[in-house]
């Protein structure tokens, strides 16, 4: 028969197995998220570097509109544009907390983000941000979201 000790203990596992399971979705939208970033500031094009920068990250909802959709960007250095991006971008995704934060949006406003994404340039391929998220899952399957990271099949 179980003893109160017993139910304590189950408890105290449960508890950490729950833990376990934050820590690992929380690892893994932050891969997704860092690669995501990577992938954007690759691809974008970049004759002026405005594409690029005007990538946004943000929590929970979508980045509020912002003067950026305007092409009103601070002068931006289209060889620096990139790793300027990683660095923000990589900064912010590295606060991302599960459960307290749910979701991880990265967000272009810039007004011809849609026709770049087109095709338009031929410095990146239609449709390269589908690209580059399906990419990004794609490349953190090796991540598991487990309940026990030393013994993840424990509950399967």
């Amino acid at each position: 028969m179980a003893t109160h000790r017993d139910f304590i203990s189950l408890a105290k596992t449960l508890g950490k197995f729950s833990n376990n399971i934050k820590l690992t979705t929380g690892q893994k939208v932050q891969a997704i998220g860092n690669k995501i970033i990577e992938g954007v500031a690759d691809i974008t094009p970049k004759d002026t570097g405005r594409a690029t920068y005007a990538w946004q990250v943000e929590f929970d909802s979508p980045p509020a509109s912002s003067n950026i959709e305007k092409r009103d960007t601070p002068p931006v250095n289209a060889d620096t544009a990139a790793a300027e991006l990683k660095t923000r971008g990589k900064a912010k995704i590295k606060d991302f907390k599960y459960p307290i934060n749910s979701m991880l949006y990265v967000t272009n406003y810039l007004d011809y983000m849609q026709y770049l994404d087109r095709g338009w340039s031929d410095q990146a391929p239609a449709n390269f941000i589908k690209g580059i998220v399906v990419a990004a899952v794609a490349g953190t399957r090796h991540i598991k979201v487990t309940p026990n990271p030393l013994y993840p099949n424990v509950l399967e």
